[in-house]
């Protein structure tokens, strides 16, 4: 049987107004200690449970928050995702998490299903395939009158709050090692243009260079996206070159790592003593033994969370972009100059 607040009033001798008050958290309204601490154990003793339905009409609020992600199926994200349900969870929120297999389409019926089911805020983990839509997004957001925090792009952090990682810091941490492990030519395997991710990590590349003496070699860059097959034509290009480069710095390990694959043998038999250190530090990096730049997904979404509450309490605040720190996580991939594979 359900527990009502009369149930509780009864028991804890006030008033059904001072148990709703207690319950609810109404920390506007003065109450004695003694009173709130025997309306909360009275609740605790008999099973209470909060109707959030009613609470949500109260409050105007229905502690819900939805999530759009570009895949399930990476665990960057699901990291993403992890610290974000730790921080909802000691928030009292919950997630309402939307996969949009990045197709803009389904992002886009995705978004009316979350403003459907009145969502308070909404925490948006960019994908390559569905950034270009990401402004008609915020638009409708921003008529429904809804908040938004972007995860992993600042493409557009004049207009919403985001939260993103050092990425320019990151790749001149990584660049910065293969040279001093004796590398000069060092190559690129970027993601292109489209992200300001895959912009700020060419950005550091370069500053790395610079502060270095080493000449940019625009040839030294290769990959227009964050796509496999891309990847893999890059790579290509670049074990192709007179003098082929001696380490590379990858936009992301899971381009290094799936590119290999692609490569015809003899390329693949050339890279073999290149040293590599990528970015993003996936799962399978440690087992693989690739070098490469950790930006703790999960203080990502947790940061992201925390920022779209205060978004939510505080309307009114310009728009920030939130830089969380990076670390370099150095294994075997790490190779000096002139070494030779096992």
């Amino acid at each position: 049987m359900r527990v009502r607040n009369l149930d509780v009033a009864r028991e804890a001798g006030v008033s059904p107004t001072t148990v709703s008050l207690v319950l609810n958290d109404r920390t506007q309204v003065a109450l004695a200690p003694e009173t709130k601490r025997r309306v909360q154990e009275v609740a605790a003793r008999m099973g209470y449970r909060p109707n959030l339905l009613a609470r949500s009409l109260l409050s105007g609020r229905t502690q819900t928050l939805g999530v759009i992600i570009p895949s399930l199926s990476s665990s960057y994200v699901a990291r993403i995702v992890e610290g974000m349900q730790e921080e909802a969870g000691d928030s009292n929120q919950q997630l309402l998490l939307t996969d949009t297999r990045h197709d803009p389409e389904t992002e886009a019926a995705q978004m009316e299903l979350l403003l459907r089911h009145s969502v308070d805020g909404v925490l948006i983990v960019t994908g390559e395939s569905t950034l270009r839509s990401l402004p008609e997004r915020l638009r409708v957001l921003r008529e429904a009158g809804v908040p938004c925090v972007v995860i992993d792009d600042q493409s557009h952090a004049e207009q919403v709050d985001c939260v993103v990682s050092q990425d320019r810091i990151g790749a001149e941490m990584a660049v910065t090692h293969l040279i001093e492990l004796g590398h000069r030519r060092i190559a690129h395997l970027s993601g292109g243009s489209g992200t300001s991710t895959a912009r700020d990590r060419l950005s550091g590349y370069r500053r790395a260079l610079k502060r270095a003496s080493i000449p940019f070699q625009s040839e030294w860059v290769a990959g227009r996206s964050f796509s496999v097959a891309a990847a893999a034509q890059a790579l290509e290009a670049l074990v192709s070159l007179p003098k082929p480069p001696t380490a590379y710095f990858a936009a992301n390990d899971r381009l290094w790592a799936e590119a290999i694959q692609a490569l015809r043998p003899r390329s693949a038999r050339l890279l073999r003593n290149a040293a590599v250190v990528g970015y993003a530090n996936y799962d399978f990096s440690a087992y693989l033994g690739i070098s490469s730049v950790d930006q703790s997904p999960q203080s990502l979404g947790k940061a992201a969370l925390r920022r779209l509450l205060d978004r939510i309490e505080t309307p009114s605040m310009p728009p920030q972009c939130l830089e969380l720190p990076v670390n370099l996580v150095v294994r075997n991939s790490s190779k000096p100059v002139g070494s030779s594979a096992p």
